[in-house]
């Protein structure tokens, strides 16, 4: 039996130049009411940088859910939730090329300018946040 989750597609997901996005839903074959009940989990990624994740989030009519700013936060270059040596290591090892997951600050190369974003947020892991109503 497929759940409501498989049966949910993506009409359309769009990202602006500052990296606000709306996600519009539609359902196949499903009550409304059961889509507008379930809870959902957002994962928002970028290549390079650590995911920010919100659990819980319920969409009550046809209201807009607003999960206010988050910064995503740069430097998680093999995607494993934490920024470590490895990480340090990888960017390290791509000093002067083009390498757009250590390039952090999107400037064409990896340089002393994207070693000390990672050195900034060294240490920092991955966050997971529930969402709360009107918060």
């Amino acid at each position: 039996m497929e759940s409501v989750l498989e049966k949910i597609k993506y009409k359309e997901v769009m990202t602006e130049v500052d990296g606000s996005f709306s996600i519009t839903m539609y359902e196949k074959g499903i009550d409304s009411e059961e889509v507008l009940n379930y809870k959902y989990e957002l994962v928002v990624t970028k290549l390079g940088y650590l995911d920010y994740t919100f659990t819980n989030i319920i969409i009550e009519g046809m209201k807009i859910c607003d999960i206010g700013e988050y910064m995503l936060i740069a430097g998680d270059t093999n995607q494993n939730g934490y920024i470590n040596i490895d990480d340090l290591v990888s960017t390290n090892n791509n000093f002067g090329r083009d390498n757009s997951v250590s390039d952090f600050n999107e400037d064409g190369v990896v340089d002393s300018l994207d070693g000390n974003i990672l050195k900034k947020n060294y240490g920092k892991r991955a966050k997971i946040e529930e969402y709360k109503m009107g918060e």
